[in-house]
């Protein structure tokens, strides 16, 4: 995701003077990313040449609706409090600790408004039809 959205994007999440090496940083987003890749309503689609080298040319994931009706919803698994919602560090295993490590360099507030301001845009346009959510990556 680092490469896909440009500095001008993260600088507004992720606080410029909080932020530790680009590999941790890469590292605590895998790590906040990794419980919905393995989910059945989730699939993950990566391009890469046919050559040896096997370059990858991209990634694109969806998220599946989930239920119907009233109970229909598309859940954005980017968001923390989705996170906590599904107790996913205490399924992972994570003590308190790693869990406050994985944020620690983001603006949460604005994080979570970010993607909420897409999430209802979505809403907005796709009222109760059934759809599917395609994840930045």
């Amino acid at each position: 995701m680092y490469t896909a959205f440009p500095e001008i994007w993260w600088s507004r999440y992720e606080l410029p003077e909080r932020r530790p090496t680009q590999e941790e940083r890469c590292r605590r987003l895998a790590k906040r990313c990794r419980w919905w890749l393995d989910r059945p309503d989730f699939n993950l689609i990566v391009a890469e040449t046919t050559d040896e080298e096997r370059e990858l040319m991209g990634v694109a994931g969806w998220h599946s609706p989930v239920g119907r009706g009233k109970d229909y919803f598309v859940a954005n698994t980017l968001l923390k409090g989705e996170m906590e919602r599904r107790n996913v560090g205490e399924q992972a295993g994570w003590t308190r600790e790693e869990e406050e490590e994985l944020w620690e360099a983001v603006d949460v507030a604005e994080w979570e408004k970010g993607l909420i301001d897409c999430d209802d845009i979505r809403k907005e346009l796709m009222k109760d039809e059934p759809h599917w959510w395609v994840t930045p990556m």
